[in-house]
């Protein structure tokens, strides 16, 4: 048996997973994760910024 990575299970989990949930329910939690990585993303800048700040101060 190869060896594989985690991201080639959770990539193989995931099509499983969308081929039992219905297209609806797959764009709904695709937003969802996309919202998750836009806050997580705003959240990291917000964070350079300050840290920027208190650089140059």
């Amino acid at each position: 048996m190869e060896h594989n990575s985690f991201d080639e299970y959770d990539e193989i989990f995931n099509l499983f997973d969308s081929l039992l949930i219905d297209k609806k329910e797959s764009r709904s939690r695709k937003r969802k994760w996309r919202e998750i990585e836009t806050y997580k993303d705003r959240k990291r800048l917000h964070q350079e910024l300050h840290d920027l700040q208190n650089y140059c101060s």
